[in-house]
């Protein structure tokens, strides 16, 4: 996978305060990035551990896909602008994605690994957490 934005300075998410702060920082270094460097990113395959099929625990009709780079939602492509890998530390893995309606919000979308390892997916108005159909 090609390393999208990584940091070896960035504190832990469990000092959430110095997290956040490292986030904010990691998303104004992507927005300084070449062209070029966002369509590396955008092209680079999601981590392998997130790749494949999830369901929505509490609405198993919501199914996400990830293959490769690409997002599927409910049967649809999300196309989207950028995805930032923020972490990716022992199974830990944090990636901001930018939809276009984020772009206009001036927001992100989150996915994030948990340790029970099901999927959050989380924006500023809605939340789920994503669990693998054989789980």
């Amino acid at each position: 996978m090609t390393e999208m934005i990584s940091d070896d300075q960035r504190p832990s998410p469990e000092d959430s305060d110095a997290y956040a702060d490292w986030v904010e920082s990691m998303r104004e270094k992507a927005k300084l990035s070449s062209a070029d460097e966002i369509k590396q990113r955008r092209e680079a395959d999601f981590p392998e551990a997130i790749q494949g099929r999830w369901l929505d625990e509490m609405d198993p009709s919501d199914e996400l896909l990830i293959r490769g780079s690409e997002f599927i939602r409910s049967g649809e492509p999300w196309p989207y602008l950028d995805k930032l890998l923020l972490t990716n530390d022992a199974g830990k893995i944090h990636l901001e994605i930018i939809f276009p309606e984020n772009e206009e919000e001036g927001s992100s979308t989150s996915l994030f690994l948990m340790d029970d390892g099901a999927l959050g997916y989380a924006t500023w108005h809605e939340a789920c957490t994503y669990l693998r159909p054989d789980a």
